[in-house]
């Protein structure tokens, strides 16, 4: 099994599905219902501009953020930091942002 099974499973998940590993979707919807966290996976839009201020390249990336449903403080946005991670894909910032809760919140 992939390591982010392995943690899902120390954290208590029980599988719902037939699958040898639980769909994002179900592990989002597992932090969300058991530990009030709700992992969001988002698109953000930022550009390199010139000494001037004009705009060169326009790209896109996804990053995450961990908000607790209870209280509504966010505990983590990868998106923030300078050094924050980015992702191509939704699929790749939610794996990211399920891991970070497992590691850091959960576990």
């Amino acid at each position: 099994p992939s390591e982010l099974f392995k943690k899902l499973d120390k954290a208590g998940f029980i599988r719902r599905s037939t699958y040898s590993m639980p769909k994002l979707d179900e592990a989002l919807k597992w932090l969300r219902d058991e530990k009030s966290l709700y992992v969001e996976p988002c698109i953000f839009t930022d550009a390199y501009t010139d000494a001037d201020g004009r705009v060169l390249t326009e790209y896109t990336y996804w990053s995450y953020r961990i908000t607790h449903m209870e209280t509504g403080d966010e505990i983590h946005s990868e998106y923030e930091y300078i050094d924050g991670r980015r992702f191509d894909f939704y699929e790749q910032a939610a794996v990211a942002g399920i891991d970070y809760a497992l590691d850091e919140i959960v576990c």
